[in-house]
């Protein structure tokens, strides 16, 4: 998908209103503790939505991109040991999931963003002014 496609597939694609206050993401710089750092976003997330929506019982399921089966035990042990309540851990190919794709062009973007690339710095602004998208505090 070209740049301006994507872009405008994303923009689409969380106008709707069902997606306003739910999706967070954090940026980390120089690091290889890639499983460590994404349970702990994970956690946070998850921690922050429940707390602000007074939501007290619940059990996630947790679908990661390329996740092997050996890693997604760990995750799930990992998110547990956070207090995060799993139902499952589980991996899935973007290519087979729609959602997996959006929230992988949300990150492509907010990546982008963060490099200072103008335009996708403009949409991940206007994304947060809206509160669609929401920075996690380090």
């Amino acid at each position: 998908m070209r740049t301006a496609e994507r872009n405008k597939y994303i923009e689409m694609s969380l106008s709707a209103s069902q997606f306003k206050g739910r999706i967070f993401y954090q940026i980390f710089a120089n690091t290889r503790e890639y499983e460590d750092l994404m349970v702990l976003v994970i956690g946070k997330a998850l921690n922050l939505y429940t707390e602000v929506h007074n939501i007290t019982k619940y059990k996630a399921t947790i679908v990661i991109d390329g996740l092997r089966q050996a890693e997604a035990k760990r995750v799930a042990k990992s998110l547990r040991q956070l207090g995060v309540r799993i139902r499952k851990v589980r991996g899935e190919k973007d290519e087979s999931n729609a959602l997996l794709r959006l929230a992988d062009a949300v990150a492509g973007l907010v990546r982008e963003g963060s490099e200072g690339k103008e335009n996708y710095t403009k949409i991940v602004k206007k994304l947060t002014k809206e509160k669609v998208v929401s920075e996690l505090n380090p």
